[in-house]
């Protein structure tokens, strides 16, 4: 039921595989999706199941401490054993719980994950997080939302994987 034009609420799932079919055959390989994200993952982990292995998964960790808890619902939810990305989802989350990102960072080396890092709504949270090292950023960015502009080139010295959202 997402989305600022969405009239007509939950996409039907053979539609959503349609979308899916056709977003892959013109090269997109990558998927946001979230556990908060209603049955956004069940769905995706039903197409991945009947068609796809092509896909690469990025997803976030909803407001919880119980961050294996977490992914293992959402690799279970995809029908997966390892996610190409998984970010923390909400900052001021993170910022009241920072030990989250420890654990996070861990799913690395647990191999659940291939990369991690933060979905960001401000330039002023990068800040925040610039000295941890991450792999992927979400920002919104498009020709309207340029606040993050001046940073990409960093993000890109850094060897940081950005993802606009918000297009």
């Amino acid at each position: 039921d997402y989305g600022i034009s969405n009239l007509r609420g939950r996409i039907p799932e053979e539609e959503v595989f349609e979308i899916l079919n056709y977003a892959l055959d013109n090269g997109i390989e990558f998927i946001d999706t979230a556990y908060d994200y209603g049955e956004s993952e069940k769905v995706i982990g039903k197409f991945i199941r009947r068609n796809s292995d092509r896909i690469k998964i990025i997803s976030k960790l909803p407001q919880t401490n119980k961050v294996y808890e977490a992914i293992d619902k959402t690799l279970d939810n995809l029908g997966i054993r390892k996610l190409y990305g998984y970010l923390i989802h909400n900052f001021n989350f993170f910022l009241k719980n920072p030990k989250a990102w420890e654990e996070v960072l861990r799913l690395k080396y647990d191999d659940r994950t291939e990369k991690v890092g933060f979905s960001l709504y401000y330039p002023e949270e990068y800040n925040i997080i610039k000295k941890l090292k991450f792999d992927i950023l979400q920002i919104p960015y498009s020709i309207f939302d340029q606040r993050f502009g001046d940073l990409l080139e960093g993000f890109k010295e850094k060897g940081v994987e950005v993802y606009a959202r918000s297009v």
